[in-house]
């Protein structure tokens, strides 16, 4: 028998190490083996088996490296045979799933006591993944080394010294010199014209330091030298990029010479194309005043026979004749505003508006044709966009009337938004963003760029449906371009189209936020507002709450009543309720019927809202003693004023009372007056003569300038009627005579202007020439007289005034003079002052009008009813105070009528107070 006890207790040892090992070496993520001096794995570890098999007694390179690309074994060998300590190389092999395994392998010597080597030590390494990495950056070394040789442009690097590191084909070709004679050389010494050479040392230092520049991120046009010493435009485009610590600049260099030929030839054919399109709407224009001229003679003449007496059926007939006549003279307005702007001839102004003014009349002058299609219109501007801007706003009101009215047009039901928002800030001012939004008839997509084309619709059967000529989208897109913006729609056929436009405008200095001063008192007022429109509701809710309200809102007139007695309950009741008058399920007025009967709601101060006002509401607004009522869509500026009277106390007053188109009282004895008429046609001649003569005029016709001159030099004459275009002399050269006769007479005679050649610029000729006004064809009957009589006004020419009618209530001394305790002398001078300075009143009046500018009719409006006021005149106050109310509603239309019967109250006011002893009278 043979003692193993020692034997046994070694292996056991071994196996309990080697089993402590294999769970050391089992999640160290790469295989490991021991190797003999015969090349056999004496041990191998989990992962080297999980790689490559079982390889313990296996050749090493029959085991995990078998099929390798490299010499098998070729580390271990290296230790074995020249006694290195350590052997590092890369090999590919199979694993044992088929697959192949790039792997580092880490050869280490494993010596006795002695230092003999016994044994290798070999760790394995799988870097598949890195070899993918490997792979991919060369093969986009390849690609880019590819792309830069075949590019087209040069691309060309210089580091921070200026010297030139990288240097493609393309630049070679493009600047002549080869590889090998530009690399290390100076960029802008070489490639740069000498007069810029300077420019860039100087700024080299702070691309150096920094790595930016003026031109760095840019793409920017300048000149360089080729290898012969010709210069060249090129477009370069230039980027920052930073190397080992040092910034470098890489750019994209393409040769511009043949755009920069063709685009000199595009210049020239595109001045001689719009030459040519400036001729066109020249003779268009032109045109328009011979197609004017005898449309003027069949709408006047239409508009007399109209004024007479008929049967029914020739009054239809000859509505007819008009209603096309206005159509066709629609048309001929839209061709010849299309031709000012293509002819160049449509100046873009830049004067001091209100935003919120203009879109509220923009606005507003459609409401009606809205409301008549039961078509909700709201308009809504966000709190950040300024108010107080430069620009021109009669044309970005024309062009939100064109897109407003565009859409009302092809919108039967739903309804159009109105949105402006802040798009960005400029250096020089403010981009706007406008959108309207309807819920129309849609558009096909193919066909959304065709509608900015002039005369183009979406549909050419549309135009039978819906009527229009296609222009006003083509003027709108233009008009869009000359404001520094541009148009574009977004559309669904069957679900509506949004038109976007985009307008740069400066902003005023003092930009005043006029609304938030007016709202002073208004902060914390608790408001209900109850409407059954989403976007109303966010609308007004958003203004309240930037004149610093706390509003609150219901969808209808239940959940209103129902809001306001739990606020009352809570004992937080609302101090303001503005109600919607048509709402689905409680309508506003049953809403306030309810509020009225209740004792705790009697008096809270109501404000109705309504898109169509009916006969009866006037009457049910004082029967429920309602603070105020509002046309929709509201203006901001009416809805400030009527809250902040509601708020104070104010009760309902019916300024929105229908006003007759009674005829314009006579202001002047107009039969002791003179006018002649200068107007070559026949068809005008008899057609004005008719006006004039049926309003009492005396009238003189003659049928050329130079007639004209002489009939005024031989005196007479109150007014002249002057035709522009006329044979022998035309209007211009005449009223340059008339002048230059007056300068020897100390006298002066008003001349109106009349011309269908309504080109821009042509008022301002006709009053830099002379004329004192200008009305152009075809000639409206009422604004002409409007006109005659006013100018006959400023020059004192009116007519008497009996004492009956100073009785009658013209003008009540008794109350002025209370008013000023009893100071005689006082209200003396007080009324010449207003009797002078009338006429300036009535003139800015005429053309805020005119020009559709709100801001300063209202302004003008309230200096007029103040001066009339202080006189504390009877029926020329009333008229004033009518005339300030419906100013406010922003109704141009009632305004120009009353204003009218204005100028009449305060003529006979005038010769009332002349015939007044107020010396007896006090």
């Amino acid at each position: 028998m043979i003692d193993i006890t020692d034997r046994k207790l070694a292996e056991d040892q071994l196996k309990a190490e080697k089993e402590r090992l294999d769970m050391v070496t089992a999640n160290m993520g790469a295989g490991l083996a021991v190797i003999s001096r015969d090349f056999r794995t004496i041990w191998a570890n989990s992962v080297l088996k999980q790689m490559f098999g079982d390889t313990e007694g296996q050749l090493c390179y029959q085991a995990y490296n078998k099929r390798s690309e490299i010499c098998p074994g070729c580390g271990v060998r290296e230790v074995f045979e020249t006694g290195k300590d350590k052997v590092v190389h890369e090999q590919l092999g199979i694993g044992q799933d088929g697959n192949p395994i790039w792997s580092e392998l880490i050869t280490c010597a494993l010596r006795d006591e002695s230092g003999e080597i016994t044994a290798a030590l070999e760790l394995v390494v799988p870097i598949n993944e890195r070899k993918v990495v490997e792979e991919s950056l060369r093969e986009s070394e390849e690609l880019l080394r590819t792309i830069t040789s075949v590019a087209r442009d040069a691309i060309i690097m210089i580091d921070d010294e200026d010297n030139i590191t990288f240097w493609n084909n393309a630049a070679e070709e493009i600047f002549g010199y080869k590889y090998d004679e530009i690399i290390g050389k100076s960029c802008h010494k070489i490639l740069a014209p000498e007069r810029f050479r300077q420019a860039h040392a100087d700024a080299f230092p702070r691309f150096r330091e920094t790595g930016a520049g003026n031109a760095i991120g840019q793409t920017i046009e300048l000149w360089a030298v080729r290898k012969d010493g010709t210069e060249f435009p090129m477009e370069l485009s230039l980027s920052a990029v930073q190397l080992k610590g040092r910034w470098h600049a890489v750019g994209v260099v393409r040769d511009i010479t043949r755009r920069k030929q063709q685009e000199e030839s595009l210049v020239k054919a595109k001045e001689a194309a719009e030459s040519a399109s400036r001729s066109k709407s020249e003779f268009l224009a032109n045109m328009s005043h011979e197609i004017r001229t005898p449309l003027n003679g069949i709408i006047g003449m239409t508009e007399l026979v109209l004024d007479t007496d008929l049967n029914p059926e020739q009054r239809g007939y000859l509505q007819m004749v008009k209603s096309s006549a206005d159509a066709l003279m629609a048309l001929i307005n839209d061709i010849l505003d299309f031709s000012k702007i293509e002819a160049g001839k449509l100046d873009i102004r830049r004067d001091p508006f209100d935003l919120r003014d203009v879109v509220g009349d923009a606005v507003h002058a459609l409401a009606l044709r809205a409301h008549e299609k039961d078509i909700e219109l709201v308009s809504e501007i966000t709190p950040d966009v300024p108010d107080a801007l430069l620009g021109d706003p009669t044309r970005l009101r024309q062009l939100l009337i064109n897109i407003i009215g565009n859409a009302i047009k092809f919108t039967s039901k739903g309804e159009v938004h109105i949105k402006v928002c802040l798009e960005s800030w400029t250096k020089d001012g403010v981009v706007l963003h406008f959108a309207v939004r309807d819920t129309g008839i849609g558009i096909p997509k193919e066909r959304q760029s065709a509608i900015f084309e002039p005369f183009e619709q979406a549909d050419g059967s549309t135009t039978r449906e819906y009527g229009g000529t296609g222009l006003g989208l083509a003027i709108s897109s233009r008009l869009v371009e000359m404001l520094g913006g541009r148009i574009w729609v977004e559309s669904r056929v069957g679900r509506g189209s949004t038109f976007h436009f985009t307008v740069q405008l400066a902003v005023q200095d003092d930009q005043v936020d006029r609304y938030r001063y007016r709202s002073g008192g208004l902060t914390g007022v608790k408001v209900l507002i109850a409407d059954d429109s989403t976007a109303n509701r966010r609308v007004l809710q958003t203004a309240l709450r930037s004149w610093g309200m706390k509003p609150k809102v219901a969808a209808g007139g239940k959940e209103a009543l129902d809001m306001l007695k739990k606020a009352a309950e809570k004992n937080e009741p609302f101090e303001l309720v503005i109600l919607d008058s048509q709402m689905p399920d409680v309508d506003g007025f049953a809403a306030a019927e309810h509020m009225r009967s209740d004792p705790q709601f009697a008096n809270v101060p109501i404000i109705m809202l309504t898109k169509c006002a009916q006969l009866d509401d006037s009457e049910q607004c004082r029967r429920l003693g309602l603070s105020s009522y509002l046309m929709k869509p509201v203006k901001l500026s009416a809805l400030l004023e009527s809250i902040t009277a509601a708020v104070n106390g104010g009760r309902y007053d019916a300024v929105y009372k229908q006003t007759s188109d009674a005829k314009t009282n006579q202001c002047v004895a107009r039969s002791a007056l003179n006018i002649l008429l200068a107007e070559d046609n026949v068809v005008n001649q008899k057609l004005v003569t008719a006006v004039l003569q049926k309003a009492g005029y005396n009238v003189r016709v003659v049928g050329d300038g130079a007639e004209a001159v002489e009939v005024v030099k031989r005196g007479g004459i109150d007014l002249v009627l002057m035709d522009v275009q006329m044979p022998k002399m035309d209007g211009l050269q005449a009223v340059a005579s008339i002048r230059r006769h007056e300068k020897n007479t100390a006298s002066h005679i008003p001349v109106i202007a009349m011309t269908a050649h309504a080109m821009a610029g042509d008022k301002e000729k006709c009053l830099t020439a002379g004329m004192d006004n200008y009305i152009s064809k075809p000639i409206n009957a009422k604004q002409l007289l409007e006109m005659i009589d006013q100018m006959l006004i400023c020059n004192n020419q009116v007519g008497e005034v009996t004492q009956d009618e100073v009785a009658a209530g013209v003008m009540d001394v008794s109350a002025a003079l209370s008013r000023l305790d009893g100071d005689i002398e006082l209200l003396r001078e007080i009324a010449v002052l207003f009797f002078e300075s009338y006429p300036k009143l009535s003139m800015e009046a005429k053309r805020a009008i005119e020009n559709k500018d709100l801001a300063a009719l209202q302004k003008v409006a309230h200096s007029i009813k103040g001066s009339v006021g202080n006189l504390a005149v009877g029926e020329a106050y009333n008229v004033a105070l009518r005339f300030e109310q419906v100013v406010k509603l922003g109704d141009f239309s009632e305004a120009e009528k009353i204003l009218g019967e204005l100028e009449s109250e305060v003529a006979k006011l005038q010769v009332a107070f002349s015939k007044t002893e107020l010396d007896s009278a006090a």
